[in-house]
């Protein structure tokens, strides 16, 4: 919840001045890594730039779906454990 986001200095600033996503490692991550969607995407640039969006969301919403990344890494390392002896003598 530390991470250095494109937010205002305090949250009046951020409801009334709004975010700079473009400026943001949540958002980057959001970008490159853990959205696939283009238009939840665009929802969030655009409700950051309006101050609608708040930074502690935007993390909280990382948060999850970093989780269910990693809980899907998991199953497949598992999975890949039984199909490896197909493929390596052990």
């Amino acid at each position: 919840m530390s991470a250095k986001t494109g937010g205002a200095v305090s949250l009046a600033e951020q409801k009334k001045c709004g975010g700079k996503p473009d400026e943001c490692v949540v958002y980057e991550l959001f970008l490159y890594h853990l959205m696939k969607d283009d238009g939840e995407l665009e929802e969030i640039y655009n409700k950051c730039k309006s101050g609608e969006q708040m930074c502690g969301n935007c993390k909280k919403h990382a948060v999850e779906l970093i989780s269910i990344f990693l809980e899907d890494l998991n199953e497949k390392r598992e999975s890949a454990k039984e199909k490896i002896k197909d493929y390596v003598d052990l």
